[in-house]
């Protein structure tokens, strides 16, 4: 594979161009990766609003029906149900990974075997996060696909 970055100071967007033989799964995943880089989700903090990049989010968890979106930092509230964003996130690298919260699998450090076939996800910021069993072939399905 062969990369080339060029700078124009007359452009006003950055624009990516994949040249390819054939498009083919590879270059599909290269795709996502690019088009999560420049995605955002609308969030809350402290009655000011803000777009948090995509790529920027560790997770996504509801609590007591609020839906909160966390970074490596900082924890901002969403406005909409999880199972909206989790269809907005489709084909990113988010995955479900428990009834209440959607994992950025990119953040993703290390899992570990739990009891009750659960697993134990550390991300790499050193929190951890709990993995339900039914879940698991979800994110491993994930993983394959990135």
């Amino acid at each position: 594979m062969k990369l080339s970055i060029f700078e124009k100071n007359t452009i006003d967007e950055t624009e990516v161009v994949v040249n390819c033989k054939q498009k083919n799964h590879e270059i599909e995943k290269l795709a996502k990766h690019i088009l999560l880089y420049d995605g955002s989700i609308r969030c809350r903090k402290d009655d000011r609003e803000y777009n948090i990049k995509i790529n920027d989010i560790f997770y996504i968890e509801t609590v007591d029906k609020n839906c909160f979106a966390a970074t490596e930092s900082e924890v901002y509230e969403l406005r909409k149900r999880l199972l909206k964003i989790e269809v907005d996130l489709k084909n990113t690298s988010f995955t479900r990974i428990s009834k209440s919260m959607l994992l950025n699998i990119n953040v993703l450090k290390s899992v570990a075997p739990l009891s009750n076939h659960r697993m134990d996800g550390e991300l790499i910021n050193g929190e951890h996060v709990v993995i339900s069993r039914n879940y698991i072939s979800s994110i491993k399905d994930k993983i394959r696909g990135m």
